[in-house]
């Protein structure tokens, strides 16, 4: 039979989750006869993951997340907090945050022991698009269609319509790339070349994070 410190004695001869210090194992035959072993069990050297530095960055903006551990060994790296992450379980990856909040990485060694650290990343969201007031569709391949730009978390065009001044629609594109100049307004509408003058646009814009937003304004068509 087996006794651990001050445990009753039993058949099993295991003892698992112990705390560092001294223990004593008492060992009884049939007999009664009973010996004893003083075991002193170290506390295993503390492990600090180290996850990276606070940072600020803006919507768009592809951040590296970079993770190291002392004492040096060989560790299993988790990243389980955070948005947009690559891979998380790679040491070394890459995010794309949308929102404010903590990445969190826990490295584990081989014996199961682990430790983890976290940053916090501040995203600035800055909602902008940014459509030309002036274009000239005559051919030349210099702005020649109209097309949105904006801030580098703008993913997307939903919308873009073009109105004459009589609120007629003359152009109405969904699904467009951003930053493209080739998705946009040739200047035609029905086949035909359109007129130079004044029209209106509306452009409805998605970002990386949802977010939609509509401006509307003039247009100048040159030729």
């Amino acid at each position: 039979l087996y006794r651990l410190d001050g445990q009753e004695f039993s058949p099993t001869n295991r003892f698992t989750n112990l705390l560092p210090g001294r223990h004593v194992v008492y060992i009884q035959d049939r007999k009664g006869c009973m010996d004893s072993l003083e075991v002193f069990i170290l506390e295993p050297e503390r492990i600090v993951p180290n996850a990276g530095a606070d940072i600020e960055i803006e919507l768009g903006d592809e951040i590296s997340l970079n993770a190291s551990a002392v004492p040096a060994g060989i560790y299993q790296y988790n990243w389980y907090r955070g948005d947009s992450i690559e891979c998380t379980t790679c040491q070394n990856t890459r995010a794309v945050p949308f929102n404010d909040g903590y990445f969190a990485v826990k490295a584990t060694d081989a014996n199961g022991c682990e430790g983890v650290d976290s940053f916090y990343v501040r995203v600035r969201k800055d909602y902008q698009i940014y459509p030309p007031n002036v274009f000239s569709p005559n051919g030349d391949n210099i702005n020649d269609v109209f097309y949105a730009g904006g801030s580098k978390s703008l993913s997307n065009i939903d919308e873009m319509l073009i109105f004459d001044r009589w609120g007629n629609v003359l152009y109405q594109g969904q699904d467009l790339a951003p930053r493209d100049a080739t998705k946009g307004w040739d200047g035609r509408a029905d086949g035909s070349y359109c007129l130079p003058g004044v029209y209106v646009f509306q452009i409805k814009g998605r970002f990386l994070d949802g977010f939609v937003k509509t401006v509307s304004g003039d247009l100048t068509l040159l030729r």
